[in-house]
């Protein structure tokens, strides 16, 4: 499944970004200007057909106390769980790429 691959790239890709080290509970980057990077992966799809949120575009990230809890992160580990809890909580259709990925 094209998601899955995808989502595998971004964890391998991550592993090659000087990444700060900071966990996402830090809040502001308490090391600016070192040229290492914090991430932060949010899963979008389609527009919303109904209610309150009608024609906005849905996103998701990990909730609080999961990884990142949805917060940009230098730890690679919280980033790991981050990828981790996307492959399973896909949203399965209605997605922005999802025809590219069947």
């Amino acid at each position: 499944h094209g998601f899955y691959g995808l989502m595998e790239m971004l964890r391998d890709w991550m592993k090659t970004l000087p990444l700060n080290g900071e966990k996402a509970d830090v809040g502001l980057n308490s090391a600016p200007n070192t040229g290492e990077v914090r991430v932060g992966l949010i899963q979008f799809s389609g527009k919303n057909k109904s209610g309150s949120s009608a024609g906005r575009a849905d996103a998701k990230s990990t909730p609080p106390g999961t990884g990142t809890g949805g917060r940009l992160s230098g730890d690679f580990d919280e980033l790991s769980t981050d990828v981790d809890w996307h492959e399973a909580n896909y949203y399965g259709r209605g997605t922005m790429i999802q025809l590219g990925l069947q």
